[in-house]
C-alpha cells in the first residue's frame, strides 16, 4: 500500500471508531492507529481467542502436572 492509498483508506473510514496506541521498541517510539471497520466476524474472533487460551491453559497445566508427578513419585 503506498502513501496515497493509506490516506484514501483513512478518509474512507474516518467515521469508524479509532484507537491509538504508542509503543516503544528498542528506544524508538511507534504510534499505531487502529480503525474498526467491522469487516471481521466477531463471533469467530472471540471463539478463536477462547480456544487458544483454553489450549494454552491445558497444555501449560498438564506440563506442570507431569513435572509434579515425576518429582514426587505420587499421582494425585
Amino acid at each position: 500500500m503506498n502513501r496515497l492509498d493509506i490516506f484514501e483508506y483513512a478518509e474512507q473510514h474516518k467515521d469508524c471508531p479509532e484507537h491509538t496506541n504508542e509503543y516503544e521498541v528498542n528506544g524508538k517510539k511507534y504510534i499505531v492507529h487502529s480503525h474498526f471497520v467491522g469487516k471481521k466476524d466477531i463471533d469467530k474472533v472471540l471463539s478463536d481467542i477462547a480456544v487458544n487460551r483454553a489450549l494454552s491453559d491445558v497444555l501449560y497445566n498438564n506440563s506442570n502436572a507431569n513435572d509434579d508427578i515425576k518429582t514426587s513419585g505420587n499421582i494425585s
